[in-house]
């Protein structure tokens, strides 16, 4: 036996995912798994859950039951101070990862490691490197050097170069029904069940915000208030809604990256899908439910074709970002155009 259910990724709706990176920790442990893998999707706490578990898995010393999660191994790894672990993020003043990063953990990578187990990478926001550091970064995927493993953190597979996707193993986790994320919140955070109701219908399958939202009131107070400007100013006029957006990203939130423009999009589509359900007379399916009487003052500014058109705009906002357009151009363009 190597590991129980109870030491597992806990990967909350993604069996397969689960599966998969047990298997992967199994093999890699014998020595026999791939030296690259990438874990995609949109929901950063279980990405980041994932690649942490297998950190721990590779690096426990425990040969019965891995992660034990008490060996000295796994409590370095608990408390930041594993040495052969190494994590790669945005820096605060940059857009992306850059060379002078890449080259730093390649320097890193060409010493000798502290101690026998494996040693970790975790690159986060990896569709984000710029191409002289995707190609450095490529020379080290292709001949990593004994017990190194290195995890690329995306949101889509399709915004990494193909040739670093080539050279690894995929793990995608997949958004989490709003029923699954609400039996979650109610088993593990005793929560009341309208509690749980509003917090699963807000998270769109990210259990990560449905974490946040449960833990943090003054989170889910936030995520609630940028939904409910943004409906106040759907059918305001370009010089409304220029205010709007210079206020939102002068914001709190905003400022303190509490939100990402990505993330900001996102609750923009949300209230706009829920429109949509209001024309349709779909209550149930509602995610907003505390907009429903937002929606009954504004219904009749926009048709079900119009609505269809700004998620459309949003839609393509997405698109520019991936392309390293500016956050606030992109933003702009969207507000203006829907």
């Amino acid at each position: 036996m190597a590991m129980t259910s109870e030491n597992g990724p806990q990967l909350i709706g993604n069996d397969r995912a689960e599966l998969l990176l047990t298997k992967i920790a199994k093999l890699n442990r014998q020595q026999r798994g791939a030296a690259t893998y990438v874990i995609a999707g949109f929901d950063d706490y279980l990405k980041m859950r994932s690649a942490i578990w297998l950190a721990k898995a590779l690096s426990c010393t425990d040969t019965q039951t891995w992660p034990c999660h008490q060996c000295p191994a796994c409590q370095q790894l608990n408390r930041g101070l594993n040495p052969d672990f190494h994590h790669l993020k945005i820096a605060d003043d940059k857009k992306g990862i850059g060379i002078e990063q890449i080259k730093a953990l390649i320097s890193q990578l060409s010493l000798s490691s502290f101690s026998a187990s494996s040693r970790f990478v975790i690159i986060e926001n990896a569709e984000t490197m710029s191409e002289s550091a995707s190609n450095a970064l490529l020379k080290t995927l292709e001949e990593p050097g004994s017990k190194i493993i290195i995890v690329l953190l995306v949101d889509e597979i399709i915004n990494l170069p193909q040739t670093i996707i080539s050279r690894s193993q995929v793990i995608t986790i997949r958004p989490v029904s709003s029923d699954q994320v609400y039996h979650h919140l109610i088993d593990h955070h005793q929560l009341s069940r309208g509690s749980a109701k509003t917090i699963a219908n807000l998270a769109l399958g990210r259990i990560g915000w449905a974490e946040r939202y449960s833990s943090d009131n003054n989170y889910l107070n936030e995520r609630l208030k940028l939904s409910l400007d943004f409906v106040k100013v759907l059918p305001k006029d370009i010089n409304d809604k220029s205010i709007y957006l210079q206020e939102l990203l002068a914001s709190a939130p905003i400022k303190n990256k509490l939100w990402q423009t990505n993330d900001i999009i996102s609750i923009w589509q949300g209230v706009l899908r829920d429109l949509l359900l209001y024309h349709l007379g779909e209550f149930d399916l509602i995610q907003h439910s505390n907009l429903l009487s937002n929606f009954e003052a504004i219904k009749y500014n926009f048709s079900g074709k119009r609505i269809i058109n700004a998620l459309s705009t949003l839609a393509q906002s997405k698109l520019y970002l991936q392309a390293n357009v500016n956050s606030q151009l992109a933003l702009e363009q969207a507000i203006i155009n829907i």
